[in-house]
This record gives C-alpha cells, sequence and structure tokens, in this order.
C-alpha cells in the first residue's frame, strides 16, 4: 500500500511539472531519468525540450548521490537541471548534491494536490 501511495505521488509530480511546461507553449517528454541522463540512476524525467530544461523527480527514497552524476552529465549536454524531491529530503539533497549546476525544488502533497517550493541553489 506505501509502495503504491509512492509511485501515485511520483506520477503526480511528475504530471504536474509536464503540465506547466506544455501550460506555458512547451512541448514535453517523460522517461526514466536514467534513460535522459544516459547512465543507471533511480527517478522520472521531465525535459522541456523548447526551453533547455530538465526536471529530475524523485521519490522518497534512492540515492541523491547517483543523482548528482546525471545531474552533472545533463548540465554538461547544455541541460538547465531542476532536481525535485519530497520536501522531507530537501537536507539531504543539500549535502550530496552540493556543488552541481542546478537547483533543488520541494514538493509535497495537500491532499490530492502536489505543492512546489522554491528553487534553491545546490
Amino acid at each position: 500500500m506505501v509502495l503504491m501511495a509512492a509511485t501515485r505521488t511520483i506520477d503526480d509530480v511528475v504530471a504536474a511539472v509536464s503540465r506547466a511546461y506544455t501550460a506555458a507553449g512547451g512541448t514535453t517528454v517523460e522517461c526514466e531519468l536514467s534513460e535522459a541522463a544516459g547512465i543507471d540512476v533511480p527517478g522520472q524525467a521531465v525535459l522541456a525540450m523548447e526551453l533547455g530544461v530538465v526536471e529530475c523527480v524523485m521519490g522518497d527514497d534512492g540515492p541523491l548521490d547517483a543523482v548528482g552524476r546525471a545531474v552533472s552529465r545533463m548540465a554538461a549536454l547544455g541541460w538547465a537541471v531542476t532536481v525535485v524531491v519530497p520536501s522531507g529530503r530537501l537536507g539531504e539533497a543539500h549535502r550530496d548534491l552540493r556543488g552541481r549546476p542546478g537547483v533543488v525544488q520541494g514538493f509535497w502533497r495537500e491532499g490530492d494536490d502536489v505543492q512546489f517550493g522554491r528553487h534553491e541553489v545546490l
């Protein structure tokens, strides 16, 4: 039951991120982060193609230091990178991703809605 709720939350976050870029007139591609980065790493990705932005969506678990390699790789390819994590993992994200290019953004649920915090420099 907990796994289903976590998966639903990640799917909802990916959908919300994608909707925001689409509403602004952009095109998005949703995929596994490992597919977008070309390395084995957990998480989901939303690529806002025209803007050159990739949002790396993480759940409640999974090693963020591994995500750091994906962040560096995607940034080296010219993408602006945002790592989106549950708000309870913001401290861990800052610790494990410090010095990487990009920003981190927390999310949380309020009922059925997904809410997002502000971008924070890694």
